[in-house]
C-alpha cells in the first residue's frame, strides 16, 4: 500500500522537527567535550545551518534518483 501525500508530508515534518530538537541538544551538550562552549543561540544557529544543507542535499539526491527511474 502506497503512502498518501498527506502522510508523507506529516512524516517529513515530524522527522524534521525531531531532528532539529535532537541536533540542538547534541550541539549544546556534546560540543563542550571538544572544548567548544556554545550558547543556546549558537546551538540553534548551527542546527539551522546544517538543517538547510541537509534539506537541499536530500532534495538533490531525490531528484537524481527520480531521473534515473
Amino acid at each position: 500500500m502506497q503512502q498518501s501525500k498527506r502522510d508523507t508530508a506529516m512524516e517529513v515534518a515530524t522527522n524534521l522537527w525531531v531532528g532539529l530538537v535532537l541536533s540542538v541538544l547534541v550541539t549544546y551538550f556534546v560540543m563542550p567535550v571538544w572544548g567548544f562552549e556554545p550558547s543556546p543561540q549558537d546551538a540553534i544557529e548551527v542546527t539551522a545551518m546544517f538543517t538547510v544543507v541537509s534539506v537541499i542535499r536530500n532534495y538533490i539526491i531525490r531528484r537524481i534518483f527520480t531521473r534515473i527511474r
